[in-house]
């Protein structure tokens, strides 16, 4: 979607058309949106960086003398990435995969069992008596019931901010695909490029150079 985007700002002339991106970007975040003014706030914010782009790529293009390729694919595809990731940031934060996050704290048992696990075997071993059949058997016992006093002091101690969680996941997974999104800009702006070599070779977009009157005063 990103170098569809931004293939747009490059070639596209029609402002109408440029701006009905934006609105079509809004249209289909709507069935995904809650009645609640977060999603008021930050989907407002969300359209402002998709109009932010726009108007930056619009900017560029015309205070441009020869046309420039990466400045115009870039300055426009910033601002509107940040709105993309505003938008899935919110549909996350919606989602029933984040609320039951939020319902239950637990540690996850592969990584119990990877970190905490051997400590206590090797605490729970070093004090039976040697000639106990029944070594690994009790060990077990312990470890299981150690992860399941970890699991519950840790729901006690996290209940009062449970509610924060999906909020809080929203928010790291808004930085990380921020992150992601500015190395794969790179990876767009080339496809972007390849694109538009093999229409311009192929003719269907060119590079017009038109003359400008501009009003000057003199003495």
């Amino acid at each position: 979607m990103g170098s569809l985007i931004g293939f747009s700002y490059l070639v596209e002339n029609d402002k109408k058309f440029l701006f009905f991106v934006p609105g079509f970007i809004i249209l289909s975040f709507l069935p995904f949106a809650k009645p609640m003014l977060s999603f008021l706030v930050f989907g407002v914010l969300a359209a402002l960086f998709l109009l932010l782009g726009v108007c930056q790529s619009i900017k560029e293009k015309e205070s441009r003398i020869n046309l420039a390729f990466q400045s115009i694919i870039t300055r426009g595809l910033g601002p509107t990435l940040t709105g993309l990731v505003i938008l899935a940031s919110l549909i996350f934060y919606a989602s029933p995969y984040s609320k039951s996050l939020g319902s239950e704290l637990s540690v996850s048992r592969p990584f119990f069992d990877a970190v905490a696990a051997p400590l206590i075997g090797l605490f729970v071993d070093s004090n039976l008596p040697k000639d106990d059949l029944d070594r690994k058997e009790i060990v077990a016992q312990v470890q299981d019931e150690a992860y399941r006093m970890i699991n519950q002091q840790l729901n006690l101690q996290g209940r009062a901010y449970k509610n924060f969680i999906p909020a809080g996941l929203a928010t790291s997974f808004f930085f990380a695909i921020k992150i992601i999104g500015f190395l794969l800009m790179w990876v767009m702006l080339f496809l972007d490029w390849v694109a538009f070599k093999i229409l311009r070779a192929l003719q269907v977009v060119r590079i017009e150079k038109i003359q400008v009157e501009r009003e000057m005063v003199e003495i």
